[in-house]
């Protein structure tokens, strides 16, 4: 059973260019993502009763052209077969109205022990309904690349409204935390390690890649590429 939901591309979404920032889809996706699990009875509360959480590990996105302010998209979800602790939901987002293709994205999620913080096998619960078998990328490997040319550096703040429910910085602030030279077409990042309030990030970048250290300990690498 997958699930699907309409969205308005407003202007808190879109950046100077009134197109949409990875922060404004990042939110989208996730909004959609606890949605179905909400429905599926595998939601936020539904894990926190029996002490445990979803964590998001990796997402990615591609989208075949912009996403600008004042158009409609629609967002639909459904999960992949789980790993051995991780749990695969893919995306594909229409155009409201032409139902136009415009991108496809997928996220890795993990579910921790809220008390002990450790990952969890994934045969803690089983998927109340089908899931996909073949995902929307063929591969979706770690990001790799070498962090010595990535010279430009600033530190970052964690604040009140960067930290969601489970009490570290929500994947869409890491997005609005970087710095973007244009209109992204992909974006992809990694999380290693979590950051919490008034925990400091030293970025460091280039035009397409960036990573996050929390003092010596990586806490995430991210990519990007821009429309011309």
């Amino acid at each position: 059973m997958g699930y699907r939901k309409d969205f308005s591309i407003t202007d808190n979404m879109c950046g100077y260019n009134r197109v949409i920032k990875p922060s404004g889809l990042l939110d989208i996706l996730q909004s959609v993502a606890g949605e179905h699990a909400n429905l599926l009875g595998i939601g936020y509360n539904d894990l926190k009763e029996k002490g445990y959480a979803f964590v998001l590990a990796r997402i990615k996105y591609d989208l075949y052209r912009p996403i600008t302010n004042y158009s409609s998209i629609t967002v639909e979800t459904s999960p992949l077969a789980p790993g051995r602790v991780d749990f695969d939901r893919d995306f594909e987002i229409y155009d409201t109205t032409t139902k136009e293709l415009i991108g496809i994205a997928t996220s890795k999620w993990i579910i921790i022990d809220l008390n002990t913080r450790k990952i969890c096998r994934s045969s803690i619960f089983t998927y109340p309904c089908d899931v996909r078998e073949k995902g929307n990328y063929d591969s979706f490997d770690k990001l790799v690349f070498d962090e010595e040319l990535l010279s430009t550096g600033y530190d970052y703040t964690v604040r009140n409204n960067d930290v969601d429910f489970i009490g570290h910085m929500n994947n869409t602030k890491y997005a609005d935390a970087l710095i973007f030279n244009g209109s992204v077409k992909h974006f992809e990042i990694n999380f290693l390690h979590e950051v919490k309030l008034n925990e400091v990030l030293n970025i460091k970048y280039n035009d397409i890649n960036f990573i996050g250290y929390f003092g010596s300990t990586v806490s995430f690498r991210a990519n990007c590429t821009y429309f011309e």
